[in-house]
């Protein structure tokens, strides 16, 4: 819950021109005008000005407001880069949704996740494992709009999918993509809508995505792909929250653009439109030149069949399953490369029903919630490995790998006979 009155602030701020400009910054990402926040906190707008500028000073009662309004932890204001040491992940989350204190099953789910990399990270510094650095930083100025989020997204998307080579290729395994590039992947029960998913950041657990399992397994795939933009872009917060309170802030369009252009690339959407002869303009022109005769070009005009460029449901559909996304997102994605008109895309999406149905048809199901029995299956899949081979190696005992297989929701007992089988 709550505070019932705001805390202190820590009793200085390092260069109050960079606070000022912490908080400029957070109310840009919030998408909140001057004249907006003032009106909240009943200020005029020049107050607001003035703060940013670095020429006022702000209560405490003003900024345990901002922090508020903005969606940020005290702490982030304060220090050209703030530190994490002394900040709770669950704390910090505890402060960003309060909610989540009334709700005991996501407040177990997500303690579970943050002990679970924890445990993981002990037993890799026991292994004399490399330390996590995660994936290389995007360092971009904050977005000062919806266009700019949505190129740096889409921009870092491109470099990103070429400094791991994965060409125009579909993505076949997100999360393991994710590990690969030393960041915890983790799935678990979530509030349904609330919240899609969030990224920590802390020395305890290093960088950690955790996505919401109760959602179907191609929406947690892009949510997979969101939160890797965060660990890219927005590694400074402690946490960083997916829910429907902050989907307008600027980061989340950009971790949005991000994570359509990683799923589903530019030229591998293309190509996968232009076998299905799919996408071309109605008319296309060529022109010929004639080497024998020296002559110039002859221009010979080309017209598709009447409608057959238009893209369907089952066209959109079968975009969607190759890309292993849902079918609204492969609409947008199509929508936004230039592919569908909006009256064409509002048209798509009003038909969701159904091409999520062939979706379904055509793969047997595949998209459907709780594959896995184990909701934490894929961080699993990450720390097991470590704990059979520390007790190979005599880091931990039999009784120690008990207490991690049981925190793992793994037979102990079968773990062991693993651990023995050198």
């Amino acid at each position: 819950m709550p505070p019932s009155s705001p805390p202190t602030p820590p009793p200085r701020v390092l260069d109050v021109h960079a606070f000022g400009k912490r908080l400029a910054e957070a109310r840009e990402n919030a998408q909140l005008t001057q004249e907006r926040v003032a009106e909240e906190l009943g200020l005029p707008r020049s107050a607001i000005a003035q703060m940013e500028a670095g020429n006022r000073s702000v209560s405490s009662d003003e900024l345990f407001r901002l922090a508020q309004l903005y969606g940020r932890p005290l702490m982030y204001f304060f220090e050209e880069s703030p530190s994490k040491k002394d900040e709770d992940p669950l704390v910090v989350l505890g402060r960003m949704a309060p909610e989540l204190e009334k709700d005991p099953e996501t407040n177990r789910a997500i303690r579970r996740v943050v002990e679970i990399c924890e445990k993981g990270m002990e037993l890799e510094r026991r292994l004399g494992k490399k330390p996590r650095t995660g994936p290389p930083a995007y360092t971009v100025a904050a977005p000062r709009n919806v266009g700019q989020a949505i190129e740096q997204g889409t921009r870092a998307a491109d470099q990103e999918r070429q400094r791991l080579g994965l060409g125009d290729a579909p993505i076949a395994d997100i999360h393991e993509l994710i590990a690969t590039q030393g960041v915890w992947a983790a799935s678990d029960h979530l509030p349904d809508d609330a919240i899609s998913g969030l990224f920590i950041n802390h020395p305890s657990t290093a960088m950690v995505t955790l996505v919401n399992h109760k959602h179907h397994r191609c929406r947690q795939r892009f949510s997979y792909a969101h939160e890797y933009a965060h660990a890219l872009f927005d590694r400074d917060l402690t946490v960083a929250l997916t829910s429907q309170g902050n989907a307008k802030d600027l980061s989340e369009y950009r971790a949005n653009a991000f994570a359509a252009a990683f799923l589903m690339p530019k030229r591998g959407v293309e190509s996968a439109l232009d076998s299905r002869d799919k996408g071309k303009p109605s008319k296309q022109l060529f022109e010929t030149y004639d080497v024998a005769g020296d002559r110039g070009a002859e221009t010979a005009e080309i017209r598709a069949l009447p409608g057959s460029q238009r893209l369907t449901v089952k066209d959109v559909a079968q975009i969607a399953i190759l890309f292993d996304v849902s079918y609204p997102a492969a609409c947008y994605r199509l929508r936004n490369l230039g592919f569908v008109k909006a009256p064409e895309l509002k048209e798509l999406l009003e038909r969701d029903s159904s091409g999520t149905l062939f979706i379904r048809l055509a793969t047997g199901h595949r998209d459907q919630a709780h594959e896995e029995k184990n909701s934490a299956q894929h961080i699993v899949s990450q720390v097991l490995p470590l704990v059979v081979e520390a007790h190979q190696r005599g880091e931990i005992t039999r009784g120690r790998l008990l207490e991690l297989s049981s925190l793992l929701s793994v037979s102990g007992p079968d773990v062991l006979e693993v651990a023995q089988a050198q």
